[in-house]
């Protein structure tokens, strides 16, 4: 019945669960077969999504909005005891990133002009 299945004979892959306590690890298993993160890597995932976002944005107003998001997910991870992501103050944070927008902007209006 068993015997046409793909990988026949050949060994199981297994995840290396040995990191997580013997009685967490069915219901990590579940929750990973599930597709659902542990909420440090889902922040880790929303913070990379973020930035992503915020190397698009063309306004300041949705790029501070953005840092600031950033920065109460980074601030949420830290507070969790997680691996530290280093970060700077919201302030300082949000005017380096206007700062490349407007960098960003002025070398497009540049181009432009050199153009029309």
């Amino acid at each position: 019945m068993f015997d046409n299945l793909p990988g026949k004979g050949e060994p199981l892959k297994l995840d290396d669960d040995s990191k997580i306590a013997p009685h967490l690890r069915a219901s990590y298993r579940i929750l990973k077969n599930a597709g659902i993160l542990p909420p440090e890597l889902q922040l880790r995932r929303e913070i990379s999504d973020l930035r992503q976002l915020l190397n698009e944005v063309e306004s300041e107003t949705d790029a501070r909005v953005l840092v600031r998001e950033i920065n109460e997910k980074i601030l949420a991870i830290n507070v969790m005891g997680g691996l530290s992501i280093s970060s700077d103050t919201d302030q300082i944070y949000t005017e380096r990133v206007l700062e490349r927008m407007r960098t960003r902007k002025a070398r497009y209006n540049l181009e432009n002009l050199k153009r029309g």
